[in-house]
């Protein structure tokens, strides 16, 4: 239902929601692909289901992991776009007087969409004159979680070498995994699970 200021209370159509709901299919793509995403889940199927370990699950792993990151590339254009041209958006996000984990949901949309969005010129003026070495990307991709970082950096400066370094930093990330998966077996993912949850705790506390 939406508020109209001459007319009062507006009920949508189904037709009507079933748009909107199109109108923000980069964002519901994100989170399935966040949900379904190489390492944590892909290589943990493919090892603990179909018994493919070594370098072959290496080999799985980096060639979907760095087909992710490319995609990723794309749609964060996309979602750059349904956050500029959706100021509903912003609102849902901002607002974080919820408990509980609706709460570290919109905090976590935040952070993201607040260095998505083209309008927010401070932040981009922030990625175009901040020095970022080789190094640096290298670590953006080895680091859980950094390679988004990594992704709007490329996508603000078009830094192509910077590229590659981030894509070999997430290779070297996903070796690291397959490592796991190989070596731990099921043992692993508890151990991912409780490195994850540490981390977000440390983001939001």
């Amino acid at each position: 239902m939406a508020e109209n200021a001459r007319d009062g209370p507006v009920i949508l159509s189904s037709r009507e929601k079933l748009i909107n709901w199109w109108k923000a299919w980069p964002v519901i793509l994100g989170l399935v692909m966040l949900s379904f995403n190489v390492e944590m889940v892909i290589m943990n199927i493919l090892s603990s289901v179909y018994n493919i370990r070594g370098w072959s699950l290496f080999y799985a792993g980096a060639t979907l992991g760095n087909i992710e990151m490319i995609f990723w590339i794309w749609l964060i254009g996309k979602i750059g776009i349904f956050i500029k041209e959706n100021p509903g958006f912003r609102y849902f996000y901002n607002n974080i007087k919820t408990k509980g984990f609706d709460n570290l949901f919109r905090k976590t949309l935040k952070i993201v969409a607040d260095r998505l969005d083209p309008e927010n010129q401070e932040y981009l003026d922030k990625i175009k004159n901040i020095k970022i070495g080789y190094f640096d990307m290298l670590l953006f991709g080895i680091c859980f979680g950094a390679w988004i970082l990594g992704i709007i950096i490329f996508r603000t400066t078009r830094w192509y070498r910077g590229l590659i370094m981030l894509m070999l930093g997430n290779t070297i990330k996903l070796g690291i995994f397959a490592a796991g998966y190989s070596v731990m077996g099921w043992i692993f993912t508890p151990i991912l699970i409780a490195t994850f949850i540490f981390k977000i705790k440390k983001i939001f506390k």
